[in-house]
Parts: structure tokens; sequence; C-alpha cells
């Protein structure tokens, strides 16, 4: 265990009908929120911790609902599925709790960039630097598969075998004792997780444009988009259209695949420059300053 994890405090917040788990590390002025892809947990930006605390980023993690150690307050909230709004508004008390009155940074995988641009969205003063890995606003075939046949393993009772399904089908560029924890992981989900998984699922089964629902132009925060161009679930020669819909936004094409940072460490360098460029400490969101 590295000093940084052993060095991360740790604690619950109420959001709403749930209980959050967050952990913290560093203590610089600039605070980096991490998003977490589907039925991930906090564990998956473990190493990103030590790289970005020493960059002078307070890292914060978290669960969302159905993840991790995440809970409702009683039996029947803990076991409904949350819509992207429900999660919008848990990273928003997340930040509140974390960074009352400023802005700060997130990042986000997969389905957790997806979370974040929709955060940064709805709460543009709250947000000062994006990052998006895997990102890609509309499934592509492949991931639309994907996902019809994980709600078919769900739908057959089958569910523990959907780590096996993700390794094969895009986890081919980790390592084998990435995939296996993936699997191994995948395999110990509660019902209410399938459940979340499975109806996350059917907004890519129904081709539904994340754009339908989440304006890109109201993103104010300086925006940084990392594609692997080994990715069978993102289409990354789609970034550059995608960047271009944002009012600021730069993007970067890897020699990854869907995990960028299991798959290529270095990626997290890529990560720091962006966070640091012309980084300046944490300032008060537009709301806070109007309201003093």
């Amino acid at each position: 265990m590295s000093e940084c994890t052993r060095s991360l405090q740790k604690r619950t917040i109420v959001a709403g009908p749930f209980t959050i788990p967050v952990a913290e590390a560093g203590s610089g002025p600039l605070v980096l929120v991490c998003v977490n892809g589907m039925q991930q947990t906090m564990a998956m930006w473990r190493s990103v911790l030590k790289r970005m605390t020493a960059t002078g980023y307070r890292t914060v993690l978290f669960d969302f609902p159905n993840q991790g150690r995440a809970a409702g307050l009683n039996r029947h909230l803990g076991s409904s599925s949350l819509s992207v709004e429900q999660q919008v508004d848990v990273l928003h008390a997340v930040v509140e709790h974390v960074a009352p009155g400023q802005r700060v940074a997130l990042i986000g995988g997969s389905w957790g960039a997806l979370v974040a641009a929709a955060y940064a969205s709805a709460h543009p003063a709250r947000v000062s630097r994006l990052i998006l890995g895997s990102f890609e606003t509309r499934p592509n075939p492949k991931l639309r598969q994907v996902a019809r046949d994980g709600r078919a393993l769900v739908e057959m009772g089958r569910g523990a075998e959907l780590g096996e399904l993700f390794v094969a089908e895009f986890g081919g560029g980790m390592d084998a004792a990435r995939r296996s924890a993936v699997e191994a992981q995948l395999r110990t989900l509660g019902p209410e997780q399938y459940r979340q998984m499975y109806d996350q699922a059917r907004l890519l089964v129904e081709d539904i444009d994340f754009e339908s629902f989440v304006n890109l132009q109201r993103i104010d925060a300086h925006t940084l988009i990392v594609n692997g161009n080994a990715d069978p679930i993102v289409d990354w020669t789609k970034t550059q259209q995608t960047a271009a819909r944002f009012r600021s936004a730069s993007f970067e094409i890897v020699p990854a695949g869907h995990f960028l940072h299991f798959e290529r460490p270095e990626i997290l360098d890529t990560y720091a420059s962006f966070l640091t460029a012309d980084a300046m400490p944490a300032e008060p969101a537009a709301d806070a300053r109007s309201m003093s």
C-alpha cells in the first residue's frame, strides 16, 4: 500500500436519501474530483492519487449509490436505479461537501465521463477544468451490442458473467492481473448493482444521444478529451468533431484501448500537465461570488 493510499481521509456524507463514502488525499489549494465509470468503484483511481496529489491537487474519490459501499438510507431507496440526473445530484452533493463555494476540476472515465460532462453543463460555474476519458456522446454499434449482451445476461440471472463479457469485448489492452480484478469485481455485485447496470445499458441499446439531454455548449470549463485509438467501443475518429461542440476543448488520441490509465500509466502525465497548465489557486464559483 502506498503512502498516499494510507493517508486517505475517509468519511461518509449524506446526499439526499443516500449515504456516500468519500475519500480524500493531499492538501493542496486545488480540488480534483474523480467520477467512476459504470459499476467501477473509487478503487479505479488508486493509481491516480499519488500522481495528482503531487501536482498540488487535493484529490477526492467517492462511490455513487449502487456502487461500492454507497447505500440508500432505507432498503427501498437503496434498491432503486439512479438516472443520469440523480447521479449529477449526488456528484453535486460531493462537490458542495469537499469544496463549498469553490470551483473544482473533474475527471471521469467512460460512463463517469458522461456524468462529469452532465454535471459541468448543469453547474457550469462550479467546474474549472474537465478531463473526459473514453468519451463519446452516442454509442457506436459495438457498444450497443455489448450492452444488449450484458442486459441478456442479467435477464438470465447470469450477471456474474458480465466481467468476462466486458474483458473479452473491450478489456484486451489491460494486463492479466487487471483483467482478473475486473472479472472478480463484477462477479460480486449485488442485485441492485446489476439492476443499475441493466438500466444504464438501456440508454446504450436504444442509441440515445447524450447531447439530446446535455448541452455541451453550457460547459465553461476548459476541457480535455482523451480517447484511445484501439478502443473498440469509442469511435476515436469523431473526437475532433465532439471537441468542437464545447466552448473550450482540446483532445488527444493515445495508443490505448478503453481503460486508458490502466493500460498506459503514462497517460497520467497527460492529465497532470493539463490540470497544472497555468493553474491558479481555487477561486469562488461565480454564483458564490454573486452572493457576497
